[in-house]
């Protein structure tokens, strides 16, 4: 296309356009499942959403999927427009309108398929009316974007984009992604048992740092610590300050961190209140459930409700938390202080992995279970207790959660995940029941192995 030398905002959009494919074709990265997922997806007309947290690898698989499209030459890499929002060159252009005029330039005189990627388009004022017009009116275009904000789900794609739209939700690397990133690849106990003492040197390089994919290029402890700082800071000041016209940004950092520092421990928002008022912060109970709401939109938190497995029913009154990430607790706690629960941690994000779970939830009932899932397919419970070790002192409170509660899920399956080498089956007898449990090492089972 020809450019007219004194058309200066011609010729920049021109260069953004060029500098998107160049980010595609110059672009370096590791095949994880949800690349396979995401391609899986591609040819489908509603618009392809790929939500997460910051820095969990969005971007870069997209990218990924957009060099195998064009290896597949289901587009030419000239028909796609690679968009990020967070990119200082395209500050100026955070408005619906000026992303549609960079959109028409794009396409003028394009014939073909042509691929629209949007990456972090919750940045762009009135971005659902933009794409609801594109998709609507405009021909042989597909379109794919990513956000790190579930509000994206919530509100403005039910109400504007209701019906037009699948997403994709992807966490940071698993502990399986994390040897991959180190050259390691287990596909059976064989191989585990080769790699053994090295990987659980790797695994507690995870649990520690966790699996973020930036992170995992920082050598240095304090470089860790810091990066994980401006992630906070990040997460607080776009997801939740900006995003939400919240101004107390002292408030939500507190609230995140008693979160963090408390991850799988039961919290209910009259113990956050307590605790904002020792340090001198008096807000309304609604405040802080609003509070709590937007940073789980940020995808920093998971929630878990409590199920009552005599009553078969879900109740609100108590939650749980655990972390999108192992590392964002680190910050906030010594790791000798939580390991345990941060163990609880990874098996909940591989909980969360697994399509097979309707959903997910702590159980209790006189005595605490740490995950109850429901299968999609049966309708079936599994349990699950996790664990360092099972010793003497321990033995009758995760050994009997899993018993005393298995009279009322008929059928269910129980594990107990631990640290130890030991995979076997226990069977525990009590009165008219015969409970089976299988115990399994923690690090094989987070592989599957």
């Amino acid at each position: 296309m020809p450019v007219k030398p004194n058309n200066k905002a011609l010729e920049e959009t021109l260069e953004i356009i060029l500098e998107g494919q160049r980010r595609i074709k110059e672009a370096k990265s590791m095949t994880r499942s949800y690349t396979k997922v995401l391609l899986e997806m591609m040819p489908s007309k509603p618009i392809k959403i790929v939500t997460g947290f910051r820095r969990s690898g969005k971007s870069t698989i997209v990218k990924e999927v957009c060099q195998k499209l064009v290896r597949a030459r289901k587009y030419a890499l000239s028909n796609i427009l690679y968009l990020n929002f967070e990119d200082l060159k395209l500050t100026q252009h955070l408005e619906a309108e000026r992303v549609n005029k960079i959109v028409d330039i794009f396409l003028k005189n394009k014939t073909g398929a042509k691929l629209l990627v949007f990456d972090e388009i919750q940045l762009v004022r009135d971005w659902d009316k933009l794409l609801r017009t594109i998709y609507e009116f405009a021909n042989n275009i597909n379109i794919l974007i990513t956000g790190s904000n579930s509000d994206l789900l919530s509100s403005e794609l039910s109400s504007n984009l209701a019906g037009r739209f699948i997403e994709l939700e992807i966490q940071t690397f698993s502990f399986a992604e994390f040897l991959l990133y180190k050259d390691i690849k287990i596909k059976n106990k064989q191989e585990f048992d080769k790699h053994e003492y090295e990987i659980k040197d790797h695994f507690y390089e995870y649990i520690r740092f966790g699996g973020l994919p930036e992170m995992m290029s920082i050598t240095s402890d304090d470089a860790k610590r810091s990066y994980l700082e401006g992630l906070i800071s990040k997460v607080i000041l776009d997801g939740v300050i900006e995003r939400f016209n919240v101004r107390n940004s002292a408030v939500i950092e507190k609230i995140l961190m008693y979160l963090l520092v408390n991850i799988g421990n039961v919290v209910s928002f009259v113990k956050i209140e307590n605790y904002l008022k020792q340090l001198g912060h008096d807000l309304k109970q609604s405040t802080i459930i609003n509070y709590v709401d937007y940073l789980q939109k940020t995808f920093a938190i998971f929630e878990l409700a409590r199920f009552s497995w005599k009553n078969q029913r879900v109740f609100d009154s108590s939650k749980k938390y655990y972390a999108s990430d192992v590392a964002l607790s680190y910050l906030y706690h010594d790791l000798g202080n939580n390991f345990s629960k941060r163990l609880e941690n990874l098996v909940y994000l591989k909980l969360k992995r697994d399509k097979r779970f309707a959903n997910i939830y702590y159980g209790y009932d006189d005595v605490e279970i740490d995950f109850i899932s429901l299968e999609r397919k049966d309708n079936l419970f599994e349990k699950y207790q996790v664990t360092k070790e099972l010793n003497d002192q321990n033995r009758e409170r995760e050994i009997g959660s899993l018993v005393y509660s298995d009279s009322y899920t008929k059928h269910s399956k129980n594990y107990l995940l631990s640290l130890e080498d030991n995979n076997a089956l226990l069977e525990e007898n009590i009165p008219g029941v015969s409970v089976k449990i299988q115990q399994n090492n923690l690090i094989q089972w987070l592989l599957g192995v």
